[in-house]
């Protein structure tokens, strides 16, 4: 069920990097390409960022590379660390750039208004990661008669990705622009649940 965004489209700058294979199996080969595109992005459009990963281990081998050059904060499991992060965004006007979890902490309730994010980057598409619960589901819905990759994982991912993308514009001044970066954004399997508000422009190279 889709409904329309109550904040103007020309607003948000939509980006699809799906020249990087951000999936679990490619990650160390494409890690290099993955941080000097946000580091482009972090030094195009100053101000405060927020970069959003799949795991924290993905996060935490990005973290290696991006931490000598950007100031970076970052996603912790403590009630200071994650304090810390939101005084990044609301107490200092200098640049930062905030690494996150997908689906986490920072990727709901919290509104970024005006100048506390210019960017928002998510890698991946939110899907759950497999596990024997999720295999046990997939039997069920099979047995169903329902797809049960598309209500198992596909929607779920989805729906994780546009509520992690609705901390960019909160108000109907807000300005900001989102990226999306995954080989996956270029199918139609997945760009038919996205909302068309975000008007995607695909980035080749």
């Amino acid at each position: 069920y889709k409904l329309p965004s109550v904040f103007p489209c020309e607003n948000q700058l939509t980006l699809a990097l799906d020249y990087i294979d951000t999936r679990w199996q490619n990650r160390l080969s494409s890690l290099e390409l993955l941080c000097e595109s946000i580091l482009e992005i972090y030094k195009a459009y100053p101000g405060k960022h927020i970069v959003y990963f799949p795991s924290y281990k993905y996060l935490e081998m990005a973290k290696e590379v991006l931490h000598n050059h950007a100031p970076c904060i970052y996603q912790e499991k403590s009630q200071e660390s994650r304090e810390f992060f939101l005084k990044g965004f609301f107490n200092d006007k200098s640049p930062v750039l905030g690494l996150a979890i997908l689906g986490g902490a920072f990727a709901e309730g919290i509104d970024f208004k005006g100048e506390a994010l210019k960017s928002c980057v998510i890698i991946g598409t939110g899907m759950p990661q497999p596990s024997f619960r999720m295999e046990q589901l997939n039997c069920h819905l099979s047995n169903d008669g329902l797809d049960a990759f598309l209500y198992n994982f596909l929607i779920p991912g989805i729906t994780r990705l546009i509520q992690t993308a609705g901390r960019l514009i909160r108000t109907e001044s807000d300005k900001g622009i989102l990226v999306l970066i995954d080989p996956r954004f270029k199918q139609q399997q997945y760009l038919q649940y996205l909302p068309q508000s975000w008007q995607l422009n695909h980035i080749n190279s």
